[in-house]
């Protein structure tokens, strides 16, 4: 149901599949009350771009005129929407108005027969106030809930199948039924939300909303509400998506999409409109404090404040929700970008200074700084820019000192990089110390033996000592531009091409020839990806090799790394680059783990046909 594509920290642009299409990641679901429309559903999605919204289902199922529709239309109908369409539960109303309306397995029941994409639990709302021992009753709840939806779906899924087999459909499958959404609750317990999403994470689901979270928000509680979502995310299983249930102001998505939240929802856009405010990247303003529009939407680039101000309430409202929605539309584009560039630390250490409420995030970001680092992709497309101190506490400055500090042993040509620290000046043309400014020159007497120790310097970055004399044991030639001299290719003296230095991110792409001195270079697990037989024939004819053939791998791999594919036997079976970290190859059933870059040609292949 759900693969990633690509990543940057914990965010990751992934694909959701459900039965009205897929849904790309990070993305942000509009709120749509069906009894009170400012924008309509349509809108949402051929004029903003939003490929999915939310409604609920308990406000549907109380008004008859809404239940009829629905039943008889399906939820899309209702709306009129031709994207895909998740419903709450009706958890939210519980908190507001002080108890339920509809039992958990009625209202579960509803959300199926309404079509709709994802169906959420019906849990139990904790708020701040509640004692720890109040919580852990809510999640215990939450979680008694949790297994018997689980188990409802998958005997609907199962009558499905036979019916489908029955009538002799050429695709027999569980078709129509919903994507189920279980909800982490603790409330602000870290410890509690750990084990309420390690529970979750047993069952069946395909979704985790982070719940609970809306009066942490609402008085800028972004400390707490930040170890609310790591403490979830060190429970939840990462092969499902987490979504991050009243998040909708572009002042903290790009920090909880950092920490792993993959959807969000809100009704803010009209929420704020309905006040005169105004949401902005940088914080939230009220109409009448504002002399212009600072903003260059559709709306902002096509009036002016005092217009705005001369409306009449009802078409002021459509015109202050239409200008949040395109901030928040542009703040997701901008946050697939910085995933896919590689600079959403830099975007989130700057969002971070633009309110004191946030400044605690800083030191909540330190506090977990190596677990982090975990996912913290080995390589990026461009270099670290620092945006002040605080950048030194990077989860990828961590990982990156690891693998530097043995390096660092009596060595006298050092540079001090901005975040790094003292780095091997050898290093200084390879990520993340390329293309930055306090970069010295290198000394022009050492212009011969420079790519000599350049070569070992970043094999010794990337792989470590013991692959490092492999690679360059038995004699080896290297091969530079000859435009340039700068190091290009690392041969041994009879032609085997072992390594290529990639020019954009000044690292190793290795070779077959390579991969083979590195394995009997060093012992198993190290550098390993090690794959069930059945797999071994497609990955040596070149073939990605998928998560959920994924038997075993090296601990200290992270994205990005390249790595060894081998066999149970540990024999050579391809030579590839890491797309996900181990804890997340042993997690995921779909998806691509690594992306083979060459097969081992020389073992049986699958046969044609």
């Amino acid at each position: 149901m759900f693969e990633v594509r690509e990543r940057d920290g914990l965010g990751r642009i992934g694909l959701l599949t459900t039965a009205h299409g897929k849904l790309t990641t990070p993305a942000l679901l509009p709120v749509v009350n069906p009894n009170r429309l400012t924008v309509s559903p349509a809108e949402l999605h051929d004029r903003f771009g939003f490929a999915g919204v939310i409604t609920n289902s308990y406000i549907i199922k109380k008004h008859a005129r809404l239940r009829e529709r629905a039943l008889a239309d399906g939820v899309h109908g209702l709306l009129e929407y031709p994207g895909i369409v998740m419903t709450d539960s009706g958890t939210f109303q519980s908190y507001v108005y002080g108890k339920e309306g509809v039992e958990p397995q009625e209202i579960l029941e509803f959300q199926a027969a309404i079509g709709t994409d994802i169906a959420t639990l019906l849990d139990v709302f904790s708020t701040p106030d509640r004692t720890e021992e109040e919580a852990r009753a809510d999640v215990i709840e939450t979680h008694n809930r949790a297994k018997a939806a689980g188990a409802w779906l998958r005997h609907q899924k199962h009558l499905r199948q036979i019916e489908e087999v029955q009538q002799r459909l050429e695709t027999p499958g569980s078709r129509g039924l919903p994507l189920l959404a279980s909800t982490v609750q603790g409330s602000i317990y870290p410890s509690l939300r750990n084990q309420a999403a390690n529970g979750l994470s047993r069952l069946t689901a395909d979704i985790h909303p982070i719940g609970g979270v809306v009066p942490l928000m609402e008085p800028y509680r972004y400390g707490e509400l930040a170890d609310m979502i790591i403490a979830a995310k060190k429970g939840l299983t990462p092969s499902r998506p987490v979504h991050l249930f009243g998040c909708g102001h572009p002042l903290f998505l790009p920090v909880a999409t950092l920490l792993g939240c993959d959807l969000f929802d809100s009704a803010s856009y009209a929420k704020y409109a309905a006040q005169d405010r105004l949401l902005f990247a940088e914080g939230t303003r009220h109409l009448k404090d504002l002399e212009t529009l600072p903003c260059s939407c559709p709306v902002c680039s096509s009036t002016d404040v005092e217009y705005l101000k001369s409306l009449p309430r009802e078409e002021r409202q459509v015109k202050l929700a239409e200008h949040n929605l395109w901030v928040l539309a542009a703040e997701m584009r901008k946050l697939h970008q910085a995933i896919n560039e590689g600079w959403l630390w830099e975007l989130v250490e700057r969002r971070l200074r633009a309110h004191p409420a946030l400044l605690p995030v800083f030191k909540v970001l330190s506090r977990h700084q190596k677990w982090l680092a975990h996912y913290e992709p080995v390589t990026r497309s461009r270099s670290w820019q620092p945006t002040g101190r605080a950048s030194v506490n990077r989860a990828g400055v961590l990982a990156t000192r690891r693998r530097l500090k043995p390096m660092l042993k009596g060595r006298r040509k050092l540079f001090d990089h901005a975040v790094l620290g003292p780095v091997p000046l050898t290093l200084c043309e390879s990520h993340p110390c390329q293309q930055s400014p306090e970069i010295p020159e290198p000394e022009q007497p050492l212009a011969p033996p420079w790519n000599v120790y350049r070569a070992r310097s970043i094999a010794l970055y990337q792989f470590g000592s013991q692959a490092t004399r492999g690679l360059f044991g038995g004699g080896v030639e290297l091969v530079c531009s000859k435009k340039t001299g700068r190091l290009r290719n690392v041969v041994s003296t009879d032609g085997e091409h072992r390594l290529s230095l990639r020019a954009a991110d000044g690292l190793y792409t290795l070779k077959l020839a390579g991969a083979k001195r590195i394995l009997k270079a060093v012992r198993p697990p190290s550098l390993r990806v090690v794959i069930d037989p059945d797999a071994v024939p497609y990955a040596a004819n070149g073939k990605s090799v998928f998560a959920r053939f994924v038997v075993g791998c090296d601990p200290e791999l992270r994205p990005r790394d390249e790595c060894l594919v081998v066999g149970p036997d540990d024999r050579l079976v391809a030579v590839g680059r890491c797309l996900l970290n181990p804890q997340e190859m042993r997690a995921f059933d779909t998806g691509v783990a690594v992306k083979v870059r060459e097969g081992a040609r020389d073992l049986p292949l699958p046969e044609q046909g």
